[in-house]
């Protein structure tokens, strides 16, 4: 708005576009940004997962698993209880892992095709 009110009359328009013209772009998008956003998408993602059964199973294994005992133990101090603990562990696994199943799938996208469409 800003710009409109110190371009002088002449050089005054509104441009109107559809919803999400203008997202795509020449330019390569900076890596931070594409793990900025995998990661937003992938936390929301796990947030959904917390609401179904396959969550309460997986929380009951981690929380009566003898491997993961010790880690638990001492993030229970930090969180509070159990199951905020191998909430906490699952989130940063399933954030790491969805990141890894991006770029592996990036990686087989950019591997199948070819050269000269790059």
């Amino acid at each position: 708005l800003e710009c409109f009110e110190r371009a002088g009359r002449e050089a005054r328009h509104w441009n109107l576009r559809p919803p999400a013209v203008g997202l795509l772009t020449r330019r390569p998008i900076a890596i931070s940004s594409t793990v900025f956003v995998l990661l937003m998408l992938s936390s929301v993602t796990f947030d959904g997962l917390l609401a179904t059964p396959l969550w309460a199973g997986l929380a009951q294994w981690m929380i009566y698993s003898e491997t993961m005992r010790p880690l638990l133990i001492a993030l229970q101090d930090v969180t509070g209880n159990a199951v905020a603990a191998a909430a906490t562990i699952a989130l940063v696994a399933f954030l790491l892992l969805f990141q890894l199943l991006y770029f592996l799938f990036s990686a087989l996208v950019l591997r199948s095709t070819p050269a000269n469409a790059r």
